[in-house]
């Protein structure tokens, strides 16, 4: 995804694009078929429907540390002691190539593609191996969570401001950082009324199980989009483009040429906590814990 000024620089007389948009390339498609629909011939969205409120990713990324202590248990104690042994390291970790410190927080985010990419196997291979500051604090603090006993959490993709400190290639950024951080007056990144009539042909892959985006946050804003045509699934995590990008796009282009089954009407069994997602669908011609609306 690009700025439209941008893009005219580098495409002189194009007619509308088909934008194709993964994660955060998804957030900016919604912005443009808010903005600038007239430049869109399709939209298609992978893993990337932005919020339109307020809303936070903590409980889908607790509830994913909570899924993979329970696949792997053994590993608990692994992690644990992988902390330990940074924290007691000389200057609270040990040296990286990069000219960075392995400290247990860093330890955290190591894991982000294992979460939400290959899934916990990947996890699991690298803890056999031996191998920010927010409301969380607490939740998130590794060294507090091995002193009483529970699972260390590991942090996906979120950013903390000590990273602008202890990463080497971070820290060039760390006053732009704060700045952005601290600016209240961004104007609205999304026209509701404009998703309402919106006119583009658009599909969007929505995992169930995405650690990095919020999947009520998501439905929330595809209720907005006039036409949206959704593939909701647990096959894959986040990272369904690269792991298996023909069958994606195969599905969301056959949804929007008309090749692919759309469902008119779904029922949704609220699943609890580590449940598979539970469904009942009109038609039964679905694949697997799939459905499409």
């Amino acid at each position: 995804m690009m700025p439209n000024s941008f893009g005219k620089r580098l495409v002189t007389d194009s007619g509308p694009w088909i934008v194709l948009g993964q994660s955060y390339g998804g957030f900016c498609a919604v912005t443009y078929l808010s903005f600038a629909p007239q430049g869109l011939k399709q939209g298609l969205l992978t893993g990337g429907i932005s919020p339109i409120g307020n809303g936070s990713c903590v409980e889908q990324i607790v509830l994913q540390n909570e899924k993979y202590s329970q696949r792997f248990p053994q590993d608990i104690q692994i992690v644990r002691e992988s902390v330990n042994h940074l924290a007691e390291s000389e200057g609270g970790g040990v040296p990286l190539p990069s000219g960075g410190i392995l400290t247990p927080r860093g330890l955290q985010i190591l894991v982000v593609s294992a979460l939400g990419f290959t899934g916990f196997e990947r996890l699991h291979f690298m803890a056999l191996l031996h191998f920010g500051r927010t409301e969380n604090d607490n939740l998130f603090d590794a060294i507090k969570a091995v002193k009483e006993g529970r699972p260390v959490l590991f942090t996906g993709e979120m950013i903390f401001p000590w990273m602008f400190d202890k990463i080497p290639a971070l820290r060039p950024f760390k006053e732009v950082a704060q700045l952005l951080a601290e600016k209240k007056d961004w104007p609205p990144l999304c026209n509701i009324a404009a998703l309402n009539n919106n006119k583009v042909p658009a599909a969007a892959a929505v995992y169930y199980e995405d650690v990095y985006v919020n999947f009520k946050l998501s439905m929330d804003t595809a209720s907005q989009i006039a036409g949206i045509r959704l593939w909701i699934t647990n096959e894959y995590m986040h990272f369904g483009l690269r792991v298996g990008g023909d069958r994606v796009l195969d599905h969301l282009l056959g949804m929007l040429n008309g090749k692919k089954l759309c469902f008119d009407m779904l029922f949704l069994l609220k699943p609890t906590r580590g449940d598979e997602l539970k469904l009942s669908l009109i038609r039964s011609d679905v694949h697997n814990h799939s459905m499409i609306y």
